[in-house]
């Protein structure tokens, strides 16, 4: 690097939709084929993307069997070292969540 690009200040990463305390509205719901299901997470496949995400025993219990078209809401959180997904069989437990 240059003298003059070391010394330029690093720039604040943005996020479009962002809000204030970390909250990112870049991924609301995921529809796919369930790949994976544990009692505390699940791996949705969508387009050939698996999406990794944290769900309730409630969640949990409502999910459809491995390999099932599923459809879930989602909240995704972004922290400093961190992009996490939380998903919800319904939009009450997804409103509860915060």
């Amino acid at each position: 690097l240059h003298a003059a690009q070391r010394a330029q200040p690093r720039r604040k990463l943005e996020v479009p939709g962002a809000d204030v305390g970390g909250e990112a509205r870049m991924i609301g719901r995921l529809r796919g084929v369930l790949a994976e299901r544990q009692p505390d997470t699940v791996l949705v496949e969508c387009g050939g993307v698996g999406y990794q995400a944290a769900v309730s025993l409630q969640t949990f219990s409502a999910l459809p069997a491995t390999g099932a078209e599923v459809t879930l809401l989602v909240v995704t959180v972004l922290r400093e070292n961190a992009l996490e997904l939380f998903a919800f069989a319904s939009e009450e437990e997804r409103r509860a969540f915060g």
